[in-house]
This record gives structure tokens, C-alpha cells and sequence, in this order.
């Protein structure tokens, strides 16, 4: 079914790689990633529910919101904008595909997130190890310490599905490790 509506949507597009999508009054439910520094505002995520479904992909950037580019907005500013523009009877978006090598596995948004939330893991796991090296009691009540962080940062993935990483993952391999 994604890759029929991803087809859908990239046939829909013009020869210039830009959608014109017409959005309804309220929340879109969309969530965008960018600084305004480096690059336009990029779509990272699309609830089920939106009304938006059917015409946005993760990984399209926002060009314009009612003929207003919107080229050096931070992803803040962005969401500002169309939060004020929520009352309107319709707000044009136009949107740009991301070019193939954007939609590749490893450029995704969410496998830079993927890889944000391993290496914090690591880090936290190098943590553990260091503080194995104290005395007993510092070790024993720092290495609890990191326990703990490695659990809140394990219930903050495991919230997130479309990392692919599942609590039980999280619980028996990520923990344990720390453990050591």
C-alpha cells in the first residue's frame, strides 16, 4: 500500500519535482525536521490519521505555504505558520519529492534518528564500563546511575515504532550489555 501511494503521489508531482497540495483547516498532523540553515524544512513524519495521508511522503521539503516561500524557516517557524493559518478554509502547500538518493535506506530521517539513538546507547554503554574502574561503592551506585539512564533512554525508543527497535530488544540485549 506505500508503495502504491508513493507512486500515486510521484506521478502526481510536475516534471519539476513539485506536489501543490491543497490542506484542509486544522491540524495536519505532520511533524518537520530543519534549522533553517541547511536546507528547506523536511517532512520526518505523517500520523495515520492526517488528513494528509494520502498526499504526503516522510522526506518531502516544504517550498511554500500560501505563495509564501518559506526557504531559511526553522521547522518551528514553519509549524508557527501553519498553526496561524489553521482557521483558513485551505492552506496551499507545495511540496518537493526528495530526489532518489534522498529516498535511499540509509538517508532516511529516521535512520539518522536510528543512529542518534545508537550511539547515544554506545555512549552510555562506554559510561557503564568506565565507571566499573571506581571503587566498589562509587562503582555499584554509578553504574545504577547509568542503568537508569540506559532505561529512560530505552522507554524513550521503544516509543518511538518507526525506529524498529522494540523494548523487549531494548530490555534483553541493550541493558544486559550495560550490566557487564
Amino acid at each position: 500500500e506505500h508503495i502504491q501511494r508513493k507512486e500515486r503521489i510521484q506521478r502526481s508531482a510536475g516534471a519539476d519535482g513539485l506536489l501543490t497540495v491543497l490542506a484542509p483547516p486544522g491540524k495536519l498532523g505532520l511533524n518537520f525536521f530543519g534549522d533553517g540553515t541547511h536546507g528547506p524544512v523536511v517532512v520526518t513524519k505523517v500520523e495515520s490519521d492526517s488528513s494528509l495521508a494520502d498526499s504526503m511522503l516522510v522526506g518531502m521539503k516544504l517550498r511554500s505555504v500560501d505563495g509564501e516561500d518559506v526557504a531559511g524557516m526553522s521547522s518551528y517557524e514553519v509549524a508557527a505558520l501553519l498553526v496561524g493559518k489553521a482557521k483558513q478554509p485551505e492552506r496551499v502547500l507545495v511540496l518537493e519529492l526528495p530526489s532518489e538518493a534522498e529516498q535511499g535506506p540509509l538517508c532516511t530521517t529516521m535512520c539518522c534518528l536510528f543512529a542518534v539513538g545508537i550511539i547515544a546507547l554506545a555512549l552510555l554503554v562506554a559510561a557503564a564500563v568506565l565507571t566499573s574502574l571506581y571503587t566498589e561503592h562509587v562503582r555499584s551506585r554509578a553504574v545504577e546511575e547509568s542503568l537508569q539512564k540506559a532505561k529512560r533512554v530505552a522507554s524513550t525508543l521503544a516509543a518511538k515504532p518507526e525506529l524498529g527497535l522494540s523494548r523487549a530488544f531494548l530490555e534483553k540485549v541493550v541493558v544486559p550489555a550495560m550490566r557487564r
